[in-house]
């Protein structure tokens, strides 16, 4: 009794331990400053992570420009973490999230600028999606 108690546990724990890793059928690419001009091509519901250096101790960060909401969504906040490195004005990783909504194709474009300076934004970070 104690031995097929002990086996529906164990394999109860494995199931439940596996949905995590499942992700829930949904896809993720990541992307960094290399990936800067590229195309990528993602099925509705994919993810796709942008991940840029950053130093917003200098007054710079990055900002989203318009796109087209219908085909790609931003998702939650953007994110900051710092380089690890616990110097005062050391920079880090800003993170954004998009979910692809539906097929179509859009310009992802991001501006590293300092958002209240009415000047050229320092960089350009310029993707093109392709939802299938």
């Amino acid at each position: 009794m104690v031995n097929k108690f002990f086996r529906i546990v164990v394999m109860m724990s494995f199931f439940l331990g596996m949905g995590p890793l499942t992700g829930c059928g949904t896809k993720g690419i990541h992307l960094t400053d290399a990936d800067n001009g590229k195309q990528v091509a993602v099925k509705s519901g994919d993810v796709i992570v942008v991940a840029l250096e950053s130093n917003p101790t200098t007054g710079f960060s990055w900002q989203l420009t318009e796109m087209d909401n219908t085909v790609l969504k931003q998702v939650g906040e953007v994110k900051y973490e710092s380089g690890g490195k616990n110097i005062p004005g050391a920079g880090g990783t800003e993170t954004f999230r998009f979910e692809a909504l539906s097929t179509g194709e859009v310009t992802l474009t991001l501006w590293y600028m300092r958002p209240w300076e009415s000047v050229q934004p320092l960089e350009i970070f310029t993707i093109q999606v392709v939802v299938q």
